[in-house]
């Protein structure tokens, strides 16, 4: 009852709460931050004032025991903080124009799918979203930019020039295909191994990140670094937004328009930089949920895939639930999404060491300032199996662990201005992506541990650890009835 209570009189209290902090969008984020680490450090004492009645265990053990709990205690309190901060917020609608795409000269867009060439079947399928994607309307331009993956020897194997061959014939039938509506609207971008030195082997440079580069370097008037070139490629100089997706990405209708009318809008409007257009928002970030092929294997999706994602997968023409991005002001790139090719080029030029960064997006998103538009959906793969879910995990973490120490190094080193460009909810961001990492091994760990004590000792821990993990669930749960019970 009493969480009742609170909910609903949050739900007057809302509008003027949201009009206060609009317009100090950072000091809301540094609020948040501070609440999180409140919350955190609350649930550490009050865990530690519990296991403080076990006389029976030793001061390091206990000591210990609390700062595996720690991890685990900051993981709840993130989900905590934001399930509060967006029913504070709500929804807040992105101005937009209402545009259709390729339709001026300043409204061209290019798709374009990175990709290594593994399989003709996966060559297959992504010339098929390639194709669904021309004959939506989505861009009169569609980019497959591929290379081989890493490699021992700098050459081409036979199976490999198969495979490029193999690309290069479909998308040339494809452009015969449809050329009475446009000429060669399929592009293909290959591009050859280099020597890695840092990896000592021989790759695509920077691997997805490399060729989005190139890409964005030939679009705003460079020289293309690819070797193999197929289609109307001229076509891509005269295209100011592209859209980045992977292989397997699904445009849900008008995503495309949506996404470009709120970078067109004049509350993002454009201004010249030595000779550059820029804006405020160099990208446009939408909302990732998990496209009904992938939704057939549900019974593993609701086990082991976060809950926002399972509810996008049941009802994925539901609109998007409130998050706190609106209120930040800014939002986290996820390596998909709409760019403004010369605002974003301008503003990574030379900005990120080559060969150092193994997860760039969210750095790159903080450079370029991300708009979050919350009502459009860009459907994508989920995991189909534990294995292939703990691999991505491992690569996410990696990545998180490799950027927290390269803005570490850089803030102490003092050596450039980066982590200031970057902001602050970037920066924030890396760190609590890194600290929750830390919660699934704090879970295992103390599971174990708790086999070590004694049955009344361990059950008191189990149930402890238990209500850290369904607590958040608990907290929405209520909120979505109150909400119901507001709305009757």
């Amino acid at each position: 009852m009493l969480f009742r209570s609170l909910l609903l009189r949050c739900g007057a209290r809302r509008r003027a709460f949201v009009f206060r902090v609009a317009a100090r969008p950072y000091a809301v984020a540094r609020l948040t931050c501070c609440a999180e680490i409140a919350v955190c450090m609350l649930a550490t004492g009050l865990f530690w004032t519990f296991i403080g009645h076990l006389s029976t265990l030793a001061l390091p053990f206990r000591l210990t025991v609390t700062a595996l709990f720690a991890g685990l205690a900051f993981f709840t309190a993130v989900q905590l903080v934001g399930l509060f901060s967006s029913l504070a917020s709500g929804a807040h609608p992105t101005p937009r124009l209402n545009v259709v795409p390729n339709s001026s000269p300043e409204l061209r867009c290019v798709i374009a799918a990175p990709a290594l060439l593994l399989s003709r079947d996966q060559i297959d399928k992504l010339v098929r979203n390639l194709e669904r994607h021309f004959l939506a309307g989505n861009s009169s331009l569609c980019a497959a930019l591929t290379d081989f993956r890493d490699s021992d020897i700098p050459g081409v194997s036979s199976t490999e020039a198969g495979l490029l061959t193999y690309i290069s014939d479909r998308l040339r039938a494809l452009n015969e295909k449809y050329s009475d509506v446009s000429c060669e609207p399929f592009i293909l971008l290959h591009r050859d191994r280099v020597w890695c030195e840092e990896q000592g082997v021989w790759m695509g440079w920077e691997r997805k990140r490399g060729k989005v580069v190139a890409l964005m370097q030939l679009m705003s008037g460079g020289k293309s670094t690819f070797s193999v070139h197929e289609g109307a490629v001229a076509g891509l100089r005269l295209a100011p937004y592209l859209m980045i997706l992977d292989e397997d990405s699904e445009l849900t209708h008008g995503c495309l328009a949506r996404l470009m009318g709120c970078l067109a809008h004049p509350s993002n409007a454009a201004a010249s930089v030595a000779g550059r257009e820029q804006r405020r928002y160099a990208l446009a970030q939408p909302l990732n949920a998990v496209s009904a092929e992938t939704a057939a294997n549900w019974r593993f999706q609701e086990l082991f895939l976060p809950p926002i994602a399972n509810a996008q997968r049941v009802d994925i023409q539901a609109p998007a639930h409130p998050t706190q991005y609106g209120v930040f002001g800014e939002a986290i790139f996820t390596g998909k999404g709409l760019v403004h090719v010369p605002t974003m080029s301008a503003r990574l030029e030379a900005a990120l060491p080559e060969n150092r960064i193994l997860s760039h997006d969210i750095l790159e998103g903080g450079l370029a300032k991300t708009m979050y538009v919350h009502d459009t959906f860009l459907l994508e793969s989920a995991p189909s199996s534990y294995a292939l879910l703990t691999k991505r995990q491992h690569r996410w973490m990696r990545g998180d662990w490799q950027n927290l120490w390269w803005l570490a190094s850089e803030l102490y080193q003092r050596r450039s201005s980066i982590p200031g460009r970057i902001g602050f909810l970037a920066c924030w961001y890396v760190c609590k992506n890194a600290l929750n990492s830390i919660g699934d091994i704090s879970l295992c760990v103390l599971l174990v541990t708790a086999t070590l004590l004694p049955a009344a000792a361990a059950f008191k821990l189990i149930a402890t650890v238990y209500l850290a993990l369904t607590f958040p669930s608990y907290v929405s749960l209520e909120i979505g009835r109150a909400s119901c019970r507001e709305r009757v």
